[in-house]
């Protein structure tokens, strides 16, 4: 709204305000992706956190499997040795 006897007309009160605006997304947006990039950040964290006993669970079964197989092939051919044969 324009008043007699500012110094200021009502385009250039209109224009400051969109040019204050703008900075002021600027620095909303700004801060909006520094937060965003620190949650993505803690969230990896923990995803890594959460896979390390996922690994070393599946490499105990791992080494369970192989003990059993090589249990079952001395059950089966009566040695450990594989492809070797007594003469």
């Amino acid at each position: 709204m324009y008043f007699h006897g500012l110094d200021e007309s009502p385009a250039f009160a209109s224009e400051r305000t969109i040019n204050q605006q703008r900075g002021f997304m600027m620095i909303e947006l700004l801060v909006a992706i520094a937060i965003f990039a620190i949650r993505v950040a803690l969230l990896l964290s923990a995803a890594q956190q959460a896979r390390k006993p996922a690994r070393r669970s599946r490499c105990k079964n791992n080494q369970k499997q192989l003990g059993l197989a090589m249990h079952n092939y001395l059950d089966v051919n009566s040695s450990l040795t594989i492809g070797v044969h007594a003469a």
